[in-house]
């Protein structure tokens, strides 16, 4: 969201004018000088994805994800926040999904990964 604020002050003594010429503060006809603001806001998303492999093998045996993902839901605007690890070594699924803007908990799974569909 960006601000922007715009002050019309006296160069003389630099206080806030309200008026074109004459200041209240220091009592002359002086120049103005306009002081222009802007303030905006932005946020950085980041994510990681991090996976163990045996060698030899293809598949992994064990990965965490954690982080900003887009959600594919309209109604969720900003995205969520997941936090996902994948254990097939002691055969464990954990999964937490909480929406970024509210913070509210849309899914918790913590079960077997024989059992997770």
């Amino acid at each position: 969201m960006t601000n922007i604020s715009i002050k019309r002050c006296c160069q003389k003594c630099g206080k806030r004018k309200f008026f074109k010429k004459f200041c209240f503060f220091c009592f002359r006809k002086t120049n103005d000088i306009i002081n222009v603001e802007i303030n905006d806001r932005f946020s950085i998303n980041d994510s990681t994805v991090v996976r163990k492999k045996r060698q030899g093998y293809k598949n992994f045996m064990w990965e965490r994800v954690h982080g900003w993902f887009s959600s594919g839901d309209p109604k969720i605007k900003k995205g969520v926040i997941k936090k996902r690890t994948i254990d097939k070594e002691k055969n464990e699924y954990h999964e937490k999904v909480k929406d970024n803007k509210t913070g509210k908990i849309l899914r918790e799974c913590d079960e077997k990964l024989t059992d997770h569909r």
